[in-house]
């Protein structure tokens, strides 16, 4: 991964609406294990990546509008993924958000 971490959500991007990213996974937030200025306590990750089967490489997609760990992501009928709730920064998240293809 380009960033290392646990709690993440991976969706195989298996509707025709991804086009040249059809068969890839899409890797949404997760948790880092912070560091001493926040008591070893884990930190949502707001970054997206792409895991590309192929070559076994992943790289950078964007970011969410909130950091989530402990989230669903579910591919939808239409190729849009949706990431709805979890745990952010510093309390559950009550918000669903959209990656469009």
């Amino acid at each position: 991964m380009v960033q290392a971490r646990g709690r993440h959500r991976a969706v195989l991007l298996s509707n025709p609406a991804w086009g040249s990213l059809q068969g890839e996974v899409l890797l949404t937030g997760g948790d880092i294990i912070g560091g001493a200025v926040f008591g070893g306590l884990q930190q949502a990750l707001d970054s997206v990546e792409i895991y590309d089967p192929t070559t076994g490489q992943f790289s950078l997609f964007g970011t969410m509008t909130v950091a989530r760990q402990n989230h669903t992501a579910t591919l939808l009928d239409d190729g849009r993924v949706m990431i709805a709730g979890g745990v952010g920064r510093p309390s559950v998240s009550a918000t669903a958000e959209l990656v469009i293809p």
